[in-house]
């Protein structure tokens, strides 16, 4: 597994504090004991990321929060700025269902490129997550949006990387992404 470096916890380009991967669970506190920067700005502090960045390797890595904490890591590369929730939704479902699970959240299914940048960051992302107590992808298929044809989609395989056509009624797991 990788090692993280140290990171600029940020707001806009103001660094609130340089912290190393074991601190980073420490996020929210720190955005609570900087109360003069976040003063009268609620509708934009909920939206704010706080910036985590790795300065040896890309990609960008976020943790994006609002007032109640962590929201969603966020991997940003090149053209790509993927707002990763924290948990799977519970349980396998179908492609339909898992659709209209991420829909009704205000959410929606990754593509299959996503998924698969997902994949080469995975232990950067699960490294993060279990630092803000979220839950690691799982080694094992997740659906995505992409459609193959009017009866397939296509799967993700956090176990290799490995893509792959399923039957949109064949259950699998289901990480969300922010909607645009």
């Amino acid at each position: 597994m990788k090692t993280l470096h140290t990171y600029n916890v940020m707001h806009g380009t103001t660094i609130l504090k340089t912290v190393g991967a074991e601190d980073l669970t420490g996020v929210s506190a720190i955005l609570s004991d900087t109360p003069d920067i976040f003063a009268n700005m609620t509708e934009i502090v909920q939206a704010q990321d706080v910036v985590v960045k790795d300065f040896d390797n890309a990609p960008v890595l976020s943790v994006i929060t609002n007032s109640d904490g962590p929201v969603y890591v966020r991997l940003k590369i090149a053209q790509y700025d993927i707002k990763i929730s924290l948990y799977d939704a519970p349980g396998r479902m179908d492609w339909y269902h898992a659709m209209d699970w991420a829909k009704k959240r205000g959410m929606r299914l990754f593509s299959q490129e996503e998924g698969m940048l997902m994949y080469a960051f995975r232990d950067q992302i699960n490294e993060i997550l279990k630092q803000v107590g979220g839950d690691p992808l799982r080694n094992d298929w997740y659906h995505t949006a992409t459609e193959c044809n009017t009866y397939n989609a296509w799967l993700v395989y956090f176990t290799n990387g490995h893509v792959d056509i399923n039957g949109k009624y064949g259950e699998d797991y289901v990480r969300a992404v922010a909607a645009y």
